[in-house]
């Protein structure tokens, strides 16, 4: 089963991501493989970050509004988790 938006090693994430810790294509990277470990659909809070890392590979020159945008996500992900 994928993991949950609550999950705390997803939460784990989030955080870093805020933290600096890890980039925020690190971090939203991390999550996907993490959801694409286990079939199923993905759980809607966390289907941002799967979209957001492919936008961030295949569109270099939007690479910094797409950090902030992970950024965003990870803050609202961190909001509802807690």
């Amino acid at each position: 089963m994928p993991p949950e938006p609550t999950d705390p090693a997803v939460l784990a994430i989030a955080d870093q991501i805020l933290t600096g810790e890890i980039t925020p294509y690190r971090g939203a990277a991390e999550i996907w493989a993490a959801l694409a470990e286990e079939p199923g659909e993905y759980p809607e809070h966390l289907k941002a970050f799967v979209g957001l890392a492919s936008e961030w590979q295949d569109h270099p020159e939007q690479r910094d509004d797409l950090d902030a945008y992970i950024r965003d996500e990870a803050r609202l992900l961190i909001s509802r988790g807690a």
